[in-house]
């Protein structure tokens, strides 16, 4: 079995950008506002969204230490 590859910085911001488009999506479905974010609980899809996120967030912040 061949070692697992680290994604690359571009990879990471890729799928960052995604998973922000997913989440702005499904936020304005469910009626939201994004100036909500920080006064609402969020349902368990979009705070699973949001973590995702905020991990690719930190590991790209990581990356540039």
């Amino acid at each position: 079995m061949l070692p697992k590859q680290k994604p690359s910085k571009t990879q990471l911001e890729s799928r960052l950008r995604r998973l922000e488009v997913n989440f702005e999506r499904e936020m304005v479905a469910r009626g939201f506002e994004l100036s909500q974010l920080d006064n609402i609980a969020l349902p368990a899809r979009l705070a699973k969204l949001y973590a995702e996120c905020e991990e690719l967030r930190r590991i790209i912040a990581e990356g540039e230490k």
